[in-house]
Formats: C-alpha cells, structure tokens, sequence
C-alpha cells in the first residue's frame, strides 16, 4: 500500500517542452525564395547548397542531395508548399516549419532508402495546415521537440509508415494548440526520448497500427489540458519508460485491442487530474510495473476478450473513483492489489467469466476508503496470501461472489480489519479460505451472508465470528459454511451473531463452536437450518455471554460430543448423560425443558439461553 506521498503532485517534466518553445520562436532575417516550378530550385540544390534560411512557397521542390540550412526552413510560408526528400537526399536545418501561417499549408514527404531530415526543432502545422509522412524507409531526426498542431487554429499530420520508416525525436506534442494527428503504420518505429504530449492544449490523436509497428517513449500524458486519445491496434506495440499519464488534466483514452497489440510501462496513472479511460480487449496484452485507476479524478479500466493486465502494484480508486473491469475471458495478475486506497478513493473491480490472480502479500478491498468487488459468471479470484476487507477505520470492503463455477481463493480473510467488511457468497459461488476473522478490530464490523443453491463458504481452520469487534454471520437458504472450529464473539469486547435459517442452510463446525467464548455471542437456528459441532460450548468464560435458541421446523443443533454450558465458572456442569436420548424424541418437549430446568439449577446464573420451541428437532446433542 502506498499510504505516503502527495497525491496531487503534478509528475510530468515540462523544461524540455519550455525549450522547444524558445527554439520555435526565435527572431531573425528571413530569405524567402517564392517558387513558380521547380527548375530554379533544383538547379541551387545541384551543387548542394548551404543556405541560412529558406521558404518553400507555392510550388513543389525535390531534394536530390545534400542540403544544409543554418536557420529555418519553411515549407509553407504563408501559401502552399510541398518538399519532397527521395532516395539519399538528406535535408538539414535547425528549425523546420509546415504550414506556418494562419492559411498557409506544407508538405515533407520522407521517402526511400537513405532520405531523412535532421532539425532540432520541427512545427507541423505550425500556424497553418501542415502535413510529414515518412514512408519506404525514410528517416526524420528531431534532437529537441516535435509540435504537431502547434498554434492555435492549426492543424498537423504525421504518418510513419512501413517497415525500415522511422522517426526519431525529443519531446513530441501531438495536438500542442491546434489540432494534432500522429499515425504510426505497418512496421514503422517512432522514438520519443522525452515525454510525448496527445492533447496538451488542443485536441490530439494518435495510433499504433500493424504488426511490427512501434512507438517507444520516456514519459507519455494523454489528455493534459485537452482531449487525447491513443489507439494500439493490428499488433502494434507501445513502450513507456517512465510515468505514463492517461486524463492528466483533461479527458485522456487508450486502447489496446487485437492479437499480439501491447503496452509495456512503468508507472501508469488512469485519471490523475482528468478522466482517463483504458481498454484493452481482443487478445491484447498490458504490463506494468506500478498501475494506478482514479487517482485524484475519475479512471477506468476494461479488460475483455482474453486480454490480459499484469501489474505489480495495482490500485483501484486510488484518491478517487476508480473502476476496473474484467469480462469475457480476460484476466488480470497483480502482486498487490488495493480497491479504495486513500480515504477519497472509491474503488470497483468486478469480474465476469474472467480471472484474477493476486500473488503478492494483499488483496485489499477498502484500505482507507471503499471498495467494492463482484465476481460473477464463473470468474475465479486467487491469492498467494490474505483477503482484507474493511482495513482501516472508516474504510468500507464489499465482495460478491455468485454464479455458477464463481470463487475466491484465498489464506486468511479479515471481513471487517479495522472498518466495516461485507462478504456476500450466492447461488453456485464458492469461498475457500484458512482462517476467517469477522471484525477483527475493536470498532470494527463484519458482516457475511451465504445463501442460494449451491452457495458454499469453506474455511479450512478457524472461522471468528465477532473477533474483537461486531461480527454477523448469516446462512440461508441452500448455503453451507465449513471449518474447524467456530467461534461467535471470540475475544473480550467483541459481540458476534450467528444466524442458520432456511431450507438446507448448514453451518458445519468439524471440531468445537464457542458461542461466547470471550465475548458476547448469540446463535440462531431457525425452521430448516442445521448446525454440526463435535462439541460445542456456551459462555466459557466468567466474563462471557452466550445464547442459542433452536426455533422452527426442521431447526436442528447437532452435537457428536460434549455441550458446555457455562464452563469458565467453577460450577459449570455439562450436559447431562441422558441429553441424547432425551433431545432425539421430537414428542419430548415437556421433559426436555425439565431436564434443562435440573441442569441450568447446577450451573452458575448468568445470561446463558437455551431454548428449544415447538417443531424443533435437535437430536444427537
């Protein structure tokens, strides 16, 4: 758990962006080459020049060799211009501008074995409507910072396409104040040595299309004060470094989706100031070392459709709403997992017909804050250790498990740490645990309900019903609880209830049920209902209370042993030796309650309540 750190720190480094602002608007002389064809450009190009600055305006120039500019160069100063770099043409200059003016529009295409253009500072779109493609095998190096869709008003489009085509870059800014469209297409690589901006102050989208096609950054925002939108599709792959931000600001989307598509990061944050949305489905595959949904604002997360998350840390609402949702096949591994981390975060994962796997220390459903978890439609749920709900106080955890082939796996569970804790198993779920502790904590709650057709709860040791805090338990109908021994308010302090009612509810205790061991403890079995013990006690300490009444039809209390009543005082008896062949007869309700009128005379007095009322059977006590 990450309980240290401020939450709201921004995390993205912006100094080189600041640089590339004072590159891209540097002052000085401009020599502007106005072009009606192309024959007296071509004929400077022939020995190749070395020029301080050039326009390419309303006319269309190739680069057959080398070109050196010293300043800028301008395609598109103020009316249309297109540069066409072929086959080993190699143009260099500082500060490259498309489309440059309100108006204007420019045009580079990149194209062939050994063609590239070196800047340090590229505007696609700059004021104007501008246009890259880098395709067959061209080369772009930018050594600072990239804007597509600079200025307000503009609008840029960068396709990377095919296989040997690459671009290389500093920042890379994706919609900077105009609108801004990056592609990147059928094996192609695009590097972004620092941090790649998509939607940073306008509207920006990019994708990731096609089998071999990459795109490696150090940090990546999505959505920092505009709307951005990513897409990792057709076997694209996307690379992180650093931090990666989805809805920093503004609204921010990715999606990964098709057969071998995949994201690999290092720190993710899904709804850091604005709401990010993930979604990976049809077979893609996300991996992360540190995955963070709902920061401090809205995030969400799907995974369908046998895609895959993987994730060391992984927080569910972790200052904020967060939501995580598993269906149709798909499956999610974590080393830790928290829904509701921090006291503001509210954190949902449910599950539908897909899986989760927690192998680290803790599965944590409302750590400071709520969380909620649903596992449904035959979704399964394993830990390597222990399931807290409710952990610190004033902390809420839910879980639902139901549906037919639905379970959670899991070593310990704590329903009710130090919070309230709510576990509820219905029709054909199935819980498998060790020990169980409902309200754990002084001041805690626990509260577990099993009912429906085949619903099953089985702890392999200890089930603590009211541990040091308020613990209820409650079997209905066609639901069964298992495990060693039972205890119903354990520890001094604690209250716990038990309650065993309906057709084929069954709470089956192979050894001892304490109710009252240190604690207060009450027992309910009503029509229908059955509880199993080896032995069982009542109140066994002096400072304990217990009760127990067995009312209703079918209501039945079966004891293969000893029933203690009282037994921390030095007067306590047992059950007397007749106990057994008086409770088997059902027509024995007259003797039955002298029989307990003699036994509780030899006890001591005190709040213990054994009750047995008409239509109940409890035989073999």
């Amino acid at each position: 758990m990450r309980g240290t750190g401020d939450v709201s720190a921004r995390v993205v480094n912006r100094s080189l962006l600041d640089k590339a602002e004072s590159a891209a608007n540097r002052n000085g002389s401009r020599q502007q080459i106005l072009l009606g064809g192309v024959s007296f450009f071509a004929l400077l190009l022939s020995s190749a020049p070395i020029a301080a600055q050039e326009i390419i305006d309303n006319g269309e120039v190739s680069a057959p060799g080398l070109w050196q500019i010293t300043d800028y160069l301008y395609v598109g100063d103020s009316g249309n211009g297109t540069l066409t770099i072929g086959p080993n043409a190699q143009v260099t200059a500082p500060t490259v501008r498309l489309g440059n003016q309100a108006g204007s529009s420019g045009t580079i295409l990149v194209s062939g074995s050994n063609a590239s253009l070196q800047s340090d500072s590229l505007r696609v779109g700059m004021a104007g409507h501008g246009t890259l493609t880098i395709s067959n095998g061209g080369q772009v190096n930018t050594a600072v910072s990239s804007h597509i869709g600079s200025e307000a008003g503009s609008d840029g489009r960068v396709l990377v396409t095919g296989e040997g085509s690459r671009w290389n870059s500093g920042a890379v800014v994706v919609g900077r104040n105009g609108t801004g469209t990056l592609i990147i297409a059928d094996g192609a690589d695009v590097v972004s040595t620092a941090t790649a901006w998509i939607g940073y102050g306008a509207k920006g989208e990019a994708s990731v299309t096609g089998g071999g096609s990459t795109w490696s950054v150090s940090t990546l925002s999505i959505g920092r004060d505009a709307q951005g939108s990513l897409s990792i599709e057709g076997g694209g792959k996307l690379t992180s470094l650093g931090q990666a931000i989805i809805g920093e600001a503004s609204s921010g989307a990715l999606s990964v989706t098709g057969t071998a598509s995949s994201w690999s990061a290092n720190e993710v944050f899904v709804g850091l100031g604005g709401v990010g949305e993930l979604s990976i489905t049809s077979n893609g595959k996300v991996a992360a070392s540190d995955f963070m949904i709902g920061v401090e604002a809205q995030g969400s997360v799907t995974v369908g459709q046998s895609s895959s998350l993987d994730s060391g840390y992984l927080s569910v609402g972790f200052n904020s709403a967060g939501s995580l949702a598993v269906r149709d096949g798909g499956s999610v591994a974590a080393t830790e997992l928290y829904l509701g981390e921090f006291a503001k975060g509210s954190g949902t994962l449910s599950l539908s017909g897909a899986g989760l796997t927690v192998s680290g220390p803790l599965l944590g459903v409302g750590v400071l804050g709520h969380g909620n978890l649903t596992v449904s439609n035959g979704a399964s749920v394993t830990t390597g250790r222990d399931t807290a709900l409710g952990i610190e106080a004033g902390s809420r955890g839910v879980v639902a498990v139901t549906g037919d082939g639905s379970r959670l796996t899991t070593s310990t569970m704590y329903i009710g740490q130090s919070g309230y804790g709510e576990l509820t198993i219905g029709a054909g779920g199935l819980v498998s645990n060790v020990n169980t502790y409902m309200g754990n904590l002084a001041g805690s709650e626990g509260m577990a309900t099993i009912a429906g057709e085949n619903a099953r709860w089985e702890s392999s040791a200890n089930m603590g019903v009211g541990v040091r805090g308020t613990g209820n338990l409650t079997v209905g109908t066609g639901g069964t609880v298992s495990n060693v021994n039972g205890y119903i308010g354990q520890y001094g302090g604690s209250n716990g209830t038990a309650t065993v009612e309906g057709e084929n509810a069954r709470w089956e205790n192979t050894n001892i049920l304490h109710v009252g061991s240190q604690g207060s403890g009450t027992l309910r079995i009503g029509a229908g209902g059955t509880v199993m013990s080896a032995g069982s006690t009542i109140a066994s300490s002096a400072a304990s209370k217990g009760s127990v009444s067995v009312e209703g039809k079918n209501a039945r209390w079966l004891v293969s042993s000893n029933l203690l009543v009282g037994v921390g005082d030095a007067n306590s008896k047992s059950a007397p030796a007749d106990w057994s062949a008086i409770m088997a007869a059902r027509s024995a309700f007259p003797r039955i309650r002298r029989a307990l009128s003699r036994w509780r005379a030899r006890v001591r007095p005190g709040p213990i309540r054994v009750m047995l009322w008409s239509g109940a059977v409890a035989p073999a006590l």
